[in-house]
């Protein structure tokens, strides 16, 4: 559906390059010189009748700086009062989800303290249909023919053309595939990102090793990444997984968390007796201490002085 963007305060360039479809292209969001507070660009999307939307999509260039916070409201009408959709949220590489919600003007305000050279922005249509397609690029060498393996951890989609970009004008190129031809890839050894044998298209925990795969619960993640008590810590890390304890105090250091802790495993816990013979014994010494210091200090009982005889 078609839509213009309006920038406050002005910017230089082409704003049609903010919904061309072409992350390449950009249009800068400069920072005062000097500005010691972040400067703030609005955004309004204005689009020729009300739309659906659930999430504000916007894109970057390469290299560039994230907003540090995005902001969003909507009018359904032009003239008509705003209405807060998301206030002074983080700014995201992708964009922003939210509530469904219907509108006509979408004023996304940006704070950032660095340049920003934003490449696309707009809200996504829910009643539009988007297809994601894949490419892939390379650096080639005229006259020089190469030979791609797909992934086949991978469902890959083949098409017949092949996409590169014309450097440095970055103008795409659409190059026609002659033959293609489906080949195994002798070389190829299947994903195991956590060396537990089981490739990561078939592990329900590619991440941490858990060759016997076993999932009580049956939920599709594996035990071991899976987190019983939701205390945001994997059961294979977790000193009690079945005890809610984000803490993970564990006081003997037996390994068993305090909070699912059934017996004390320090030895002086477990033998009470033991402090007590402990003090018992250093005030021994001490009273030994000190009457070994008195009788160095008692004078001689034969009326002598203790010096030397002249």
């Amino acid at each position: 559906m078609p839509y213009a963007i309006t920038v406050v305060p002005k910017v230089a360039g082409d704003l049609g390059r903010l919904y061309d479809n072409e992350v390449y292209t950009y249009v800068d969001l400069p920072v005062a010189p000097g500005a010691t507070e972040p400067t703030v660009h609005t955004l309004t999307l204005k689009y020729d009748q009300p739309i659906s939307s659930w999430q504000l999509l916007n894109e970057v260039a390469p290299n560039s700086a994230l907003p540090e916070y995005i902001s969003l409201s909507v009018r359904d009408q032009e003239g008509a009062g705003e209405r807060v959709v998301f206030v002074r949220s983080p700014g995201l590489a992708r964009g922003m989800a939210f509530p469904q919600t219907m509108g006509k003007e979408w004023m996304v305000t940006i704070e950032h303290s660095q340049p920003i050279r934003l490449s696309e922005i707009y809200m996504q249509d829910s009643r539009k249909t988007y297809t994601t397609t894949q490419a892939i690029e390379f650096i080639a060498q005229p006259k020089t023919a190469y030979r791609v393996y797909l992934d086949s951890d991978r469902a890959i989609t083949v098409n017949d053309q092949a996409y590169f970009r014309d450097l440095p004008n970055l103008h795409p190129i659409v190059i026609p595939i002659t033959s293609l031809a489906l080949i195994t890839n002798p070389s190829f050894i299947a994903s195991d990102r956590d060396n537990d044998g089981i490739p990561d298209a078939r592990d329900n925990c590619p991440d941490v090793s858990n060759p016997d795969q076993k999932d009580v619960d049956g939920n599709g993640i594996g035990d071991a990444c899976d987190d019983f008590d939701r205390d945001g810590i994997f059961n294979s890390r977790d000193n009690c997984p079945s005890v809610y304890n984000p803490d993970q105090r564990d006081t003997d250091g037996d390994g068993i968390g305090d909070v699912c802790d059934t017996e004390e495993s320090r030895f002086t816990e477990r033998h009470a007796w033991v402090p007590w013979a402990g003090m018992g014994a250093a005030v021994l010494v001490i009273v030994f201490l000190v009457v070994l210091t008195a009788k160095r200090q008692d004078p001689p009982t034969d009326g002598s002085t203790g010096g030397a005889n002249p």
